[in-house]
């Protein structure tokens, strides 16, 4: 029979991600894991927050099936599927590019090491003892191998139900929740009109209180709607032809009102007139948005935000800067997963479900673009993002 052919790598890893030994590296051309080093040298910077995520989940949920990383090898970030499994306190890790081969390897595997095995059963009449711990150590994973294949067909049909489940979850969190609180919301704003007769100051006070809240709340409902959407590969891009500079300009527009009422001066700066592109406009709006309603958000009154659109050799980039609290190095990480908290907090007691980040580097990956942050503490961030001149498909998932 023909042997099928693994395209990818297998590794064993101590519980802080460090690797322990390299059962077999089919990228050898452009990729180089070494004993003892983190596995985390490996990944694409910009999935760095995505691999902690994996890392974290892992460790609580014992197996993880498919996630999708880019490694970071010499020509181009190359995107593989992460398949890995908990067991005697180490992490055993497949990354293959295909999501059957890391079912398929850990079968080939079981019989490869048979095969080993004989040949170590015979060479160990001439080897040290130490060479005997060797097998007893190759025979030993062999066996949790196994254990773990099982394991994974079994928590992969877990994790089906679970995702039906919360999918149910969702769609009743949009029927159930979104059109009542955006009925609140718009009721609030007909009394602080007046239409409704006139409001003491009190009163006023209390209605703007809750028209703030329901508002919140019809965000954190879309934004988990957006997060369920992207994570379950259901969102769509409705790529056509836009105008990046126009954008960027009305989310500019409209949050430089809000940034004049905390006293911050906010500004724009851009290199061409207009920048084509084959995007989802709407979606790019929505990453805008967020970047520049965060940048106020953090940083104090009499301080300035500046919004910049230019074009980098392949790529349209837009930068929004800041001069507000800057974020630690070590808490970067977390920006980019959902729900993830910094010790960070707004200047002026703002609200934030937290996804925003997570959700924006989502959207901008599947535009095959990048989202990164430069930041120091007490001196502000960068968050910029680049989107590649050339189109992406028609009606991809981010």
């Amino acid at each position: 029979m023909e042997q099928k052919i693994f395209h990818g790598f297998a590794v064993l890893c101590d519980p802080d991600g460090r690797i322990e030994i390299i059962l077999r590296n089919d990228l050898k051309n452009i990729l180089n894991p070494r004993p003892g080093a983190p596995l985390s040298t490996l990944i694409d910077e910009a999935d760095l927050p995505d691999y902690y995520t994996f890392l974290y989940r892992l460790k609580n949920e014992t197996v993880l099936h498919d996630w999708q990383l880019k490694i970071d090898s010499a020509a181009e970030p190359r995107e593989l599927y992460f398949t890995g499994g908990t067991f005697d306190g180490r992490i055993f890790i497949i990354a293959s590019s295909l999501t059957t081969e890391a079912a398929e390897f850990i079968d080939e595997l079981g019989r490869i090491n048979n095969e080993q095995a004989d040949m170590l059963r015979r060479a160990m009449k001439k080897e040290s003892r130490d060479d005997q711990e060797v097998f007893r150590d190759f025979a030993r994973v062999n066996n949790e191998l196994t254990n773990l294949q099982r394991e994974l067909h079994k928590k992969n049909h877990e994790l089906t139900r679970t995702l039906q489940e919360r999918d149910r979850f969702i769609g009743m969190a949009a029927h159930d929740l979104r059109s009542p609180l955006s009925g609140i919301s718009g009721l609030c704003g007909l009394l602080l009109d007046g239409r409704m007769g006139e409001l003491s100051k009190d009163q006023q006070e209390i209605i703007q209180t809750i028209c703030e809240s329901s508002e919140y709340m019809v965000q954190m409902v879309n934004d988990m709607l957006d997060l369920a959407a992207i994570e379950s590969g259901t969102l769509q891009l409705n790529i056509r032809k836009a105008d990046l500079v126009k954008i960027i300009r009305d989310s500019y527009s409209i949050n430089r009102q809000i940034a004049e009422q905390k006293e911050i001066c906010l500004t724009i700066k851009t290199e061409q007139d207009s920048i084509p592109l084959e995007i989802d406009g709407v979606k790019i709006r929505q990453v805008a948005d967020n970047l520049i309603s965060n940048a106020i958000k953090f940083s104090h009154p009499g301080t300035a935000v500046q919004v910049r659109v230019m074009q980098n050799g392949d790529y349209a980039e837009v930068s929004v800067r800041d001069q507000g609290q800057g974020i630690p190095a070590e808490e970067l990480p977390k920006l980019f997963t959902p729900y993830s908290r910094v010790n960070v907090s707004s200047t002026a007691g703002e609200k934030s479900t937290g996804l925003g980040l997570a959700i924006s580097q989502r959207i901008i990956q599947g535009h095959r673009g990048t989202l990164r942050v430069e930041s120091e503490v007490g001196r502000g961030s960068d968050f910029r993002f680049s989107l590649p001149l050339k189109p992406v498909d028609e009606n991809t998932t981010a």
